[in-house]
């Protein structure tokens, strides 16, 4: 017996098309110059569009992309992660990966090898990065991620205002907080934001503030923000705007 057919009447509104973002962007003259050199390709987060934006340098002229001068091209490309934010790269004995912290979980990506032909406009690429793991972990504003040297994940939760791990059994695992925060709480005490990496883990983070009440970094982002020892959980310096990324 067959199941009947669905049908959709006259009054029934259609689904609604595909919604695309415009995304401009603007480069230095010395782009492509520095891309051409380095041989590499550039990856930069943008959360407010929601993307992954791939920045590379191709030497065939018949490629698509911004004219560069000497037979070659910088191209540009985009991957589309809600509230791509943190973004750190590894490279081991198991191959290369990309991890995204986004809106409420961490992507990682494999390098599965070049791929000759196949791709989109007949383009050939040297690597191919394959989404092979999502970790969910609810919107805790993953700010920054950042491999060890063993090539553990860490990721600062700034939402719970503390530096976290990811396991099989967690949402997140959280690790360290300011010694000035004195609870873990979905509250967004102090804005911490960016971690810079050694090899047994975060060694400095910076935040917005040192403060202990929800939001309370918010009315002294103006000079407020602090470099953080992770080892004995003082400042190092202060008097910042905001503070992020430090390396």
């Amino acid at each position: 017996m067959q199941p009947p057919e669905a049908s959709r009447t006259e009054a029934e509104p259609s689904p609604d098309p595909p919604r695309y973002r415009d995304v401009r962007y603007r480069y230095s003259e010395k782009m492509p110059e520095v891309l051409r050199h380095i041989g590499g390709t550039l990856a930069v987060t943008t959360y407010a569009a929601g993307k992954v934006a791939l920045v590379s340098w191709v030497d065939n002229e018949h490629e698509r992309g911004e004219p560069g001068g000497d037979g070659g091209r910088m191209r540009l490309e985009f991957a589309n992660f809600d509230r791509a934010m943190g973004l750190s790269a590894f490279a081991s004995s198991n191959g290369r990966t990309l991890s995204i912290g986004t809106r409420d979980a961490v992507m990682t990506l494999q390098d599965v090898g070049p791929v000759a032909g196949g791709l989109p406009d007949d383009r050939d690429a040297d690597v191919v990065m394959k989404l092979r793991t999502t970790r969910h972990t609810g919107d805790i504003a993953v700010h920054d991620v950042g491999h060890d040297a063993s090539g553990r994940l860490w990721l600062v939760a700034t939402t719970f205002s503390c530096l976290a791990t990811l396991d099989d059994a967690h949402d997140f695992v959280p690790r360290w907080r300011p010694p000035f925060v004195t609870s873990l709480a979905a509250e967004d005490r102090c804005h911490l934001n960016g971690m810079a990496m050694g090899d047994d883990g975060p060694r400095f983070v910076t935040a917005l503030g040192r403060t202990d009440q929800p939001k309370g970094w918010r009315p002294g982002k103006a000079d407020g923000g602090v470099l953080i020892d992770v080892a004995s959980g003082e400042p190092v310096a202060g008097g910042f705007c905001m503070p992020h990324s430090p390396r």
